[in-house]
């Protein structure tokens, strides 16, 4: 074993002391460190468990807490800036409560249950003057009060207007009902005078009246006497009278009947006999029939088709559009040959065909004699519902360019009478009565409704057939021509 050095040695054990020292002094730091260190923590968890039960930590970062920091940090709110913010919120809640309940609230619970009971009691107040306080907080409330309120208050303006409008009218009214009395009276104090002095005129003139009536007297049975002459007179003219029209009527009666022995009844068949017949029908829309140059036919002319067997039918009544005198449909001539003469079929009546023998007829030609026409009135052969004189004018021209004559006048030589729309006279208030154009309308439509009357009249005592138009064109085949 090697000699040991004394130097090193007692540095080893220098090395040693310190060293246990500095362990001694590290554990006791140790042991203060940890001493502390959990002091701290239970104060720590304390204070948590204190702030927690005030503001989570959660919260603390929440956007409640930047605005209770932003409404601290405006002036205009009035908060101290170096405040806690439980202090800002707790400033707010007392505002907001005074502001529900008043300046000596000091409880906001208190003062929500106040207000929502108010807001309660208010809708249940005004409930009866249907306003619907359905709000759910003060400020909703509040306004729906406050327009109810101005309405309310617009309402009872408009009223009080009214009521003062309407004493102001009644004051006039009254005022002009006080005028119109004093008129009234003056006028009847007028009257009164008159009525005295006109009594007076009377008590006067009597006297001399007296006289004047016995003369009259006199002179009035003189008059009557002469009156009495002259209606003995009168009534032996009367006499001579009806003594003549009994006469005329009697002659009336013997023309009537010798024009029933050359004349066909009007309520029988207006043409006894068919003008032709059709012979032939060989399609395309055409047909023949048995009249050619040497009946004065003539392109252009029409003809109504009806059934060979059940034959032409009658007229019937010119006062309504029942049973017109419709066959089975209406042909026009478009090329006349020598004994015959080629047509268009121009319509047929539905469920109906045409056959060879049919009868054809047309009213105005007549191959043996022409036929007079009264023509009168306004015809409307477009059907538009408007007759017009045009119109009448277009029958006419039909009426001579087929072989009929057109006269002017009603008399025993007349074979038919064609009438249009019976005039209508119209109906005129006062004022259109003094106007001289409207009176002029009126007096013209009272000339031609009388003419129309008196040519019907005449034609039914000379036992003259009479048509109206749509009778008229079913009997000539021009009905469907009229139409387009």
């Amino acid at each position: 074993m090697p000699p040991v050095n004394q130097g090193s040695r007692t540095a080893l054990i220098t090395w040693t002391v310190v060293t246990s020292f500095l362990f001694v002094i590290a554990t006791i730091f140790a042991i203060y460190y940890y001493v502390d260190s959990s002091r701290m923590r239970t104060e720590n968890a304390d204070l948590s468990k204190r702030y927690n039960d005030v503001v989570p930590a959660a919260a603390l970062a929440s956007s409640d807490i930047e605005a209770l920091r932003a409404a601290r940090d405006k002036d205009e709110n009035g908060y101290n800036k170096s405040a806690g913010l439980l202090d800002v919120s707790l400033q707010r809640s007392d505002k907001l409560a005074k502001l529900v309940a008043g300046p000596s609230a000091n409880n906001p619970e208190r003062s929500l249950v106040e207000g929502d009971a108010a807001v309660k009691a208010a809708a249940a107040k005004i409930k009866p003057l249907n306003v619907n306080l359905s709000a759910d907080n003060l400020v909703s409330a509040v306004n729906l009060l406050s327009d109810a309120v101005v309405q309310r208050s617009t309402e009872a303006q408009n009223a009080r207007k009214q009521a003062d409008d309407a004493v102001a009218d009644a004051a006039k009214k009254r005022a002009d009902a006080d005028a119109q009395i004093k008129n009234l009276t003056d006028e009847l104090e007028r009257k009164q005078a008159e009525l005295q002095e006109a009594q007076s005129n009377v008590t006067t003139m009597t006297a001399s009246k007296d006289e004047q009536l016995q003369q009259t007297a006199a002179t009035t049975d003189q008059k009557l006497k002469e009156t009495q002459e002259a209606l003995d007179k009168a009534h032996q003219q009367v006499a001579d009278r009806e003594s003549q029209l009994d006469k005329i009527k009697k002659e009336l009666i013997s023309v009537q009947t010798k024009l029933s022995e050359i004349r066909p009844d009007v309520n029988r068949p207006v043409l006894s006999q068919a003008d032709g017949k059709v012979v032939r029908i060989p399609g395309g829309g055409t047909c023949f029939i048995d009249l050619g140059r040497g009946d004065q036919v003539i392109a252009g002319m029409t003809f109504e088709v009806f059934d060979r067997i059940e034959g032409i039918p009658p007229v019937g009544d010119p006062n309504t559009e029942v049973a017109l005198p419709k066959g089975k449909g209406s042909i026009e001539v478009v090329r006349v040959g020598a004994t015959s003469s080629e047509c268009r079929i121009v319509n047929t009546t539905a469920g109906t065909a045409m056959t060879e023998g049919d009868l054809i007829a047309n009213l105005i030609y007549d191959k043996n004699t022409k036929n007079k026409f009264l023509v009168y009135g306004n015809f409307d052969l477009t059907h538009t519902g408007k007759p017009n004189p045009a119109d009448g004018e277009v029958i006419k021209r039909l009426i001579t360019q087929w072989g009929g004559v057109i006269v002017n006048d009603i008399n025993v030589d007349t074979d038919f009478v064609v009438l249009g729309a019976e005039p209508v006279i119209p109906t005129l208030t006062k004022e259109e009565r003094e106007d001289p154009v409207q009176k002029a309308i009126y007096d013209k439509a009272v000339a031609d409704a009388e003419a129309y009357s008196n040519i019907s009249s005449k034609a039914r005592d000379y036992r003259i057939p009479i048509l109206n138009q749509n009778r008229f064109l079913y009997m000539i085949g021009y009905y469907e021509l009229s139409r387009r």
